[in-house]
């Protein structure tokens, strides 16, 4: 997945950093907040979700 796309999905605060990752300290690694979840539930799609951004 893009950094852009998951910069975009922390900004809409629909992911949250997770842990940081020593091996590629430059890899975003996050994980869904109960918003992003929330709205994958209702759409059903995760390409939905992509196109709220």
């Amino acid at each position: 997945m893009p950094a852009a796309t998951v910069r975009a999905c922390i900004a809409a605060g629909w992911a949250e950093p997770w842990f940081s990752n020593p091996l590629k300290p430059d890899w975003l690694v996050c994980k869904l907040t109960d918003t992003g979840r929330a709205m994958l539930e209702r759409d059903g799609n995760s390409k939905n979700l992509v196109n709220h951004l």
